[in-house]
């Protein structure tokens, strides 16, 4: 869906330079160990894949929607990055799921690299996980050929169709049990996969199913008090790509959202549990929406709390542009869609001259 979108920076509306100078420091931090350090594996059968999570500085598994997500925060790197290591990264990620999707295979969710590993995600495929795939193909087109690998995917998505409806999982075998949590479920975090689908003129019966979702969730999109933020931001990120209703409702989420920051910028994974456990990947994702939102329609009001989030994820990244997904137990465990998100919402913060063409609702990550 077209977007509107400002040709400058907006500026933020009282911006402190050493936060700017700061955000731009952590940012090329991240940005060095996703593209040089071990986020995407060099090596092995699972070269070009890339790993979730990190435990003592080895990979723990290896990642297909993950693999998605950074074939398109590539895409979005722009002047940040040598287009000679983007295309070269590309290019190993695109052969790895080449590799992994090949006619009918659909690789295991989280494919654990130190062998057998107990995992009930592993028991079925995720709708969101094939699109987020599907998503970061489309993003490279134009200088690879994946059109053989869209047509793929999108056979593959339409299997989630179903009377007129799409399911947010299938089970890889009859009878297997999958727990009731949120990626599970059909729900409004799915707008973020169906309207990356729309763009990319998939399979018919596929397309329509995204349109019904997309009509669906701006029928219904309310100012919300959100309990589980990650997956209610993935929401408002999809709004984002749905014109002015859209950016409207995407801004009255993420109030309700930061409504519940703590002093430090750091965000809950469950905004009504008492003792829930902050994430850095939800900061990351309100601080990058709140960016694309002033962007949008030029709103400079909810600057202040934009400066916090920035604050507390520049404070969590190490020395080696590490970053955790828990905000409370430091960067040993290093996070790699965390990185991803805190490196764009970093660098979208930094805010060079000339960088406005790369804030952009179809470049969220």
């Amino acid at each position: 869906m077209a977007t509107d979108i400002a040709t400058t920076i907006i500026p933020a509306a009282s911006p402190s330079d050493a936060t700017l100078a700061a955000a731009e420091v952590a940012s090329s931090r991240l940005r060095h160990w996703l593209l040089q350090g071990p986020a995407q594996l060099r090596n092995g059968m699972h070269a070009g894949g890339v790993a979730g999570s990190f435990e003592q500085g080895q990979p723990s598994y290896v990642y297909a929607e993950i693999t998605g997500y950074y074939l398109l925060w590539l895409r979005g790197l722009g002047h940040y990055a040598a287009p000679a290591t983007v295309a070269e990264a590309a290019a190993r990620g695109i052969a790895w799921v080449r590799r992994e999707f090949h006619a009918d295979a659909i690789p295991a969710t989280r494919i654990h690299l130190a062998g057998a590993h107990a995992d009930w995600r592993n028991e079925a495929v995720f709708f969101f996980d094939l699109a987020m795939v599907l998503r970061g193909l489309a993003a490279h087109a134009a200088q690879h050929p994946v059109a053989d690998l869209i047509a793929n995917l999108a056979g593959k998505l339409a299997q989630f169709v179903r009377d007129d409806t799409l399911d947010a999982v299938r089970p890889r075998a009859d009878g297997a049990a999958l727990p009731s949590r949120w990626s599970t479920q059909p729900g409004p975090f799915l707008l973020k996969a169906t309207t990356a689908i729309e763009s990319t003129h998939a399979d018919q019966a596929l397309s329509a199913a995204c349109a019904r979702q997309l009509r669906h969730s701006l029928q219904t999109a309310q100012p919300t008090a959100p309990d589980l933020l990650h997956p209610t931001l993935y929401f408002a990120e999809g709004l984002a790509r749905c014109g002015r209703a859209g950016h409207i409702a995407a801004r009255r989420i993420l109030t309700g959202c930061l409504a519940h920051m703590r002093h430090d910028g750091a965000l809950p994974e469950h905004a009504t549990a008492s003792h829930s456990k902050h994430r850095n990947d939800v900061a990351a994702q309100a601080l990058r929406l709140g960016l694309l939102l002033r962007q949008l329609d030029g709103h400079t009001d909810g600057d202040a709390s934009l400066e916090r989030l920035a604050q507390g994820l520049i404070a969590r990244v190490d020395a080696w542009g590490q970053i955790g997904l828990d905000a409370d137990h430091g960067s040993a465990t290093a996070n790699t869609w965390t990185a991803m998100f805190a490196e764009q919402a970093l660098r979208w913060y930094a805010g060079r001259d000339g960088d406005a063409g790369m804030i952009r609702p179809e470049l969220l990550v």
